[in-house]
């Protein structure tokens, strides 16, 4: 098990990288393991400087268009 499901990585306001950490497993010799990554995009838009990130809109637009 892992602390953090994600990291985050930038570069200046040029890039920014998000690394997604999959559940531990212990793999034995010749085995295998799968991590599928369901990837989308929404519009939502990035806060003033100084102001919060309204994580209920956030979370309502996830589950109104995540579906």
């Amino acid at each position: 098990m892992v602390a953090l499901t994600i990291s985050i990585w930038y570069n200046k306001d040029i890039v920014c990288e998000l690394e997604l950490i999959g559940p531990k497993e212990n793999i034995p010799p010749g085995g295998g393991a799968h991590f599928t990554e369901h990837w989308l995009l929404l519009l939502f838009d990035f806060p003033t400087e100084g102001e919060h990130v309204d994580l209920e809109a956030v979370t309502q637009l996830v589950n109104t268009e995540a579906q």
